[in-house]
């Protein structure tokens, strides 16, 4: 009986392996094909481009770090402005005290301590080789936090975002300094230090008068004495207010005459004569016995006055 058996294919029986190889190069082929005509010309398949390329073409390193810091930035941005929505922005002195991120309550409670510690210290008043000590308490200074803790807060609170956005990032490497200003009376100051330094209470200037003798009005001269620069203290002064700084006030003495001479005092009496003698009139009752009192008139006719 005859057997049918399969013929083994020999080794040189190329025909059937071809056949596969070549379908799937065609395979291969139509794919690259499809890439190609997606991808830009120089990225195409046999322009020299690793296949690595594509990827870093599609997702760059750079993109990602660019994104992440952008990212950053805007959340960042975006917490300062809430923190910052009732507080003053950063770095804000007002004087020498720094109230940037407080609100305005909080930083005039800071002003407060500070300006209350800053008084309760002496100030030092040199004259030649000698220093004495006035105290802050007895001139009264005062301060306007008000003023200053308002310009302070509307920084950054303007009609644009975009400014006050910029302005609250800034803030963040610069610092901005409003001065505070105080008031205090200039007449206290000179009074105290006069008061302070025994070469100036004992050799004061004396001003001239007028005193009553007998009838007569008349003027006695006064004397020269030891002063100094009233407007170099007080503009001392204002300074170590606004700089909260304790530095010693350098005073020059020098010879001071009186503000009112004896030229003032002689016409002042001259005055009081003239008065006296021309317009001083008697005022009686309607009966005309009654003595009733003594004033001046304008007139330099006499006033006779009934009372009926």
């Amino acid at each position: 009986m005859n057997e049918t058996t399969n013929p083994v294919p020999s080794i040189h029986d190329h025909s059937e392996t071809d056949h596969l190889s070549g379908a799937a190069g065609q395979k291969k082929e139509s794919l690259t094909d499809r890439l190609n005509l997606l991808l830009p010309p120089r990225l195409s398949a046999g322009s020299g481009m690793k296949k690595t390329d594509i990827k870093t073409f599609m997702i760059p390193k750079s993109v990602w770090i660019i994104t992440c810091c952008l990212g950053l930035l805007i959340l960042l941005l975006s917490l300062n402005a809430v923190y910052l929505r009732d507080c003053i922005v950063w770095n804000t002195k007002i004087g020498s005290v720094n109230v940037g991120g407080k609100t305005v309550s909080e930083a005039r409670d800071l002003l407060h301590a500070e300006i209350s510690a800053f008084l309760a210290d002496d100030i030092q008043i040199r004259t030649g080789n000698k220093t004495y000590s006035v105290s802050h308490a007895a001139i009264s200074p005062v301060y306007n936090y008000d003023e200053a803790l308002e310009t302070a807060y509307q920084a950054g609170r303007g009609r644009v975002y975009m400014k006050n956005s910029l302005m609250r990032f800034l803030s963040w490497f610069r610092s901005r300094e409003i001065p505070l200003h105080a008031w205090f009376s200039e007449d206290k100051l000179i009074a105290e230090v006069i008061r302070s330094v025994p070469e100036y209470r004992d050799h004061r200037p004396v001003d001239a008068k007028v005193v009553q003798k007998g009838f007569r009005f008349v003027a006695e001269p006064g004397a020269d004495g030891m002063g100094f620069d009233e407007k170099v203290l007080c503009d001392g002064y204002r300074n170590i207010l606004e700089k909260q700084h304790n530095d010693v006030l350098q005073l020059n003495t020098i010879k001071r005459s009186p503000d009112i001479d004896l030229v003032m005092a002689e016409k002042a009496a001259r005055i009081a004569n003239n008065v006296t003698r021309r317009f001083l009139v008697m005022r009686y009752s309607y009966d005309g016995y009654n003595f009733d009192s003594w004033t001046l008139s304008l007139r330099e006719v006499r006033d006779w006055i009934e009372f009926r």
